[in-house]
């Protein structure tokens, strides 16, 4: 297991998903709809994809899980994918997704990840043991023991060890839980994913109106 940094695994996985639709076009459009299929040639992790713009909700279904952005107030629907498509801040795409998701947004539009948790935890264990930042004796040795815990229950490689680290970390942290409670949560791969279809579409719709006020200059 190789610890990331959580801007290192968001830029790697926003990468990630922009090349798996990087060749899907347009196969069918109506005024508030667009279907993007994949280059029948190519080899895609993903197949048709719809995204749809209804009112203030931009919709993201197909072969991916379903995620709904919600915040846009934009009365045509193309401005509502560029609201969307023109922003690189994952920050603010995860927010827009949390709000569309209703209920369940904090529950699915974010998730933890076990290198990103190991780095931050190995990072905090740097922290703690510098004398600079006024830990004395008795603190330092009462946060590494939780920081080593939650270190060695992540390297069991499971889902349940480290859902049970971010456990650990939270209940039995000796300072304030706003220092540890993001510790290894990441954007969810189904908002990554859905935010990659809508730039995708940004940026056909974008190509083609840049070319057709391009040919519209050179008519006669």
């Amino acid at each position: 297991m190789n610890p990331i940094s959580k801007y290192d695994y968001e830029r790697a996985e926003m990468e990630r998903a922009r090349k798996a639709f990087e060749h899907h076009t347009i196969a069918a459009r109506t005024d508030a709809t667009w279907r993007l299929a994949p280059d029948p040639k190519r080899r895609t992790g993903f197949s048709g994809v719809t995204v749809a713009a209804l009112g203030r909700y931009l919709v993201v279904v197909g072969d991916a899980d379903t995620c709904v952005f919600s915040g846009g107030s934009y009365s045509e629907p193309r401005d509502v994918v560029a609201w969307m498509g023109s922003t690189t801040d994952l920050r603010y795409v995860v927010e827009k997704a949390g709000h569309g998701m209703g209920d369940l947004g904090g529950k699915i539009t974010e998730e933890l990840d076990a290198e990103v948790m190991l780095h931050d935890l190995q990072e905090r264990v740097g922290y703690v043991s510098d004398p600079e930042n006024g830990y004395n004796e008795e603190e330092t040795a009462k946060h590494l023991e939780v920081l080593n815990e939650c270190i060695d229950t992540i390297k069991d490689c499971s889902d349940l060890g480290l859902a049970g680290a971010h456990h650990t970390l939270c209940n039995d942290w000796p300072g304030e839980i706003e220092d540890v409670y993001r510790v290894g949560v990441v954007p969810a791969w189904r908002v990554i994913v859905a935010h990659a279809v809508v730039r995708r579409l940004w940026g056909i719709l974008k190509t083609e109106a840049t070319t057709a006020e391009a040919q519209s200059e050179v008519s006669p």
